[in-house]
C-alpha cells in the first residue's frame, strides 16, 4: 500500500522514532508516518492520518481529528486530551512492530486515551476487545467521533469509558 495522499503535511519517523527531514520521501525504511506538527491560521483543529506499515500488505491507517501537538500540549488550549502525545505515537510504533504477540486476539485497555490513537490501533490490529477510557466528557465525544471516523462503533459503558 502506498503512503496515503493527504492535504496535510506528514512527518516520517526513522527506526529510532526521530523525524526524518525529507517528508517527501516514499519510505523511511520502517514504514512509519505521523502527521505534521503545524496548523495554519486560527483554526487549531485539524485532521491527521497515522500510517503504520506503509507498503506492507497489512498496513493500517488511522484518521484522527484533534489539535496539533505543538498547540495542544500547552496551557493555552486547556485540555491535554485533545491532542496526540509523542508517547502515544511511540507506543503505537511498538504495538505495530510486535502486533502478533501484543495485540492480536487479546483484550486491550487504554487509560487516559484522549483522542484514542492507541486504542484505535489496537482495534485495527485485531484485539478481541478494546476498552478506551478518559476522564473528560468533551474528550470522550471527540474520541467517539474518531472511532466512527475509522469505522468502529463506540459504546459508552459508564463514566469515562468507551468500548470498541
Amino acid at each position: 500500500m502506498a503512503a496515503m495522499a493527504s492535504a496535510k503535511p506528514a512527518v516520517r519517523l526513522d527506526a529510532s522514532g526521530c523525524p526524518v527531514e525529507d517528508s517527501d520521501s516514499e519510505s523511511d525504511g520502517e514504514g512509519f508516518m505521523v502527521p505534521g506538527m503545524f496548523t495554519k491560521g486560527l483554526d487549531i483543529e485539524d485532521d491527521f492520518d497515522y500510517c503504520f506499515g506503509d507498503d506492507a500488505p497489512d498496513a493500517v491507517t488511522i484518521s484522527i481529528r484533534g489539535i496539533s501537538r505543538d498547540l495542544g500540549q500547552t496551557a493555552a488550549v486547556g485540555n491535554t486530551g485533545d491532542t496526540i502525545w509523542r508517547g502515544a505515537e511511540e507506543l503505537c510504533r511498538y504495538m505495530w512492530l510486535n502486533r502478533d504477540s501484543l495485540v492480536t486476539d487479546r483484550t486491550c485497555i487504554e487509560l487516559g486515551a484522549g483522542l484514542g490513537l492507541v486504542g484505535l490501533l489496537a482495534c485495527q490490529l485485531g484485539a478481541r476487545l478494546t476498552v478506551i477510557t478518559d476522564g473528560d466528557d468533551d474528550t470522550l465525544q471527540r474520541l467517539c467521533s474518531n472511532m466512527e471516523r475509522n469505522g468502529f462503533a463506540a459504546v459508552r459503558r459508564g463514566e469515562g469509558e468507551v468500548e470498541g
